[in-house]
C-alpha cells in the first residue's frame, strides 16, 4: 500500500496452533526462501488488502497447513520496530500429528517452550514466541471449548461432546440412534 510517496508497512496475522500437550505447531522455512530461510515460525503471513486480521489468519493457516480453523481466538497484537503490526491468534488441534509442509516450508513440528528457546526462529524472536505460546496456553485454559461448540479441521466438522471433539457426522449418528431407540420404546 502506498500513501503519497511513503509506503505503509505490511501487517501480519499468525496462528499459534496448540496440541493437547500445549506445544505449538511450528513450520520450518526452506533454505531457498528469500525471507529468513532455515528458521521456524508460526503458520501465518501478510494481511492482504481488504482482509481483516482474523480472515487473514484463517486463510494463511489453511494455505500453510491444509487445516481449516473456524474456532480461533484473538491473542494479542504487537507493533513491530518497522511500524507494522503482528496480530496473533490461538487455536487448538486435538490431533498431535504435525501438518504436512506446504509451499515455502520443508518441515513441521509441534514444539514446547523449552525447544523454542533453542531453535532459530523468524527474526530471532525466541522470547516473543515463548511469551505468545505461554499466553496462548493461558487463553485456552481460561476459555476451553464448551460442550456443543462446533469447529472444522480440514473437511471434517467436529462438535465438543463430553469435553472431547467428536466428528459431527458421528454425533448426528449417535443422536439418530438414540431417537430411533426411544421411538421403538
Amino acid at each position: 500500500l502506498k500513501m503519497g510517496a511513503e509506503e505503509l508497512p505490511m501487517n501480519y496475522a499468525d496462528l499459534i496452533i496448540l496440541n493437547p500437550n500445549g506445544e505449538a505447531q511450528m513450520l520450518h522455512r526452506k533454505d531457498t526462501d528469500e525471507f529468513e530461510p532455515n528458521v521456524w515460525g508460526f503458520p501465518g503471513g501478510k494481511i492482504e488488502e481488504g482482509e481483516t486480521p482474523i480472515e487473514a489468519v484463517k486463510r494463511e493457516a489453511f494455505e500453510e497447513t491444509g487445516w481449516d480453523f473456524d474456532n480461533v481466538q484473538e491473542l494479542e497484537s504487537i507493533e513491530n520496530e518497522d511500524g507494522s503490526v503482528s496480530h496473533y491468534f490461538v487455536a487448538v488441534r486435538q490431533d498431535e500429528t504435525p501438518c504436512y509442509p506446504i509451499d515455502e516450508h520443508d518441515e513441521s513440528e509441534f514444539m514446547g517452550v523449552e525447544q523454542l528457546e533453542k531453535e532459530k526462529v523468524i527474526l530471532q524472536q525466541n522470547d516473543r514466541f515463548i511469551h505468545l505460546v505461554n499466553e496462548a496456553k493461558e487463553i485456552i485454559k481460561e476459555n476451553p471449548m464448551n460442550e456443543g461448540d462446533k469447529f472444522k479441521i480440514g473437511d471434517v466438522e467436529y462438535i465438543v461432546k463430553d469435553g472431547k471433539p467428536v466428528p459431527f457426522s458421528d454425533e448426528k449418528e449417535v443422536e439418530q440412534a438414540v431417537e430411533e431407540k426411544d421411538e421403538k420404546g
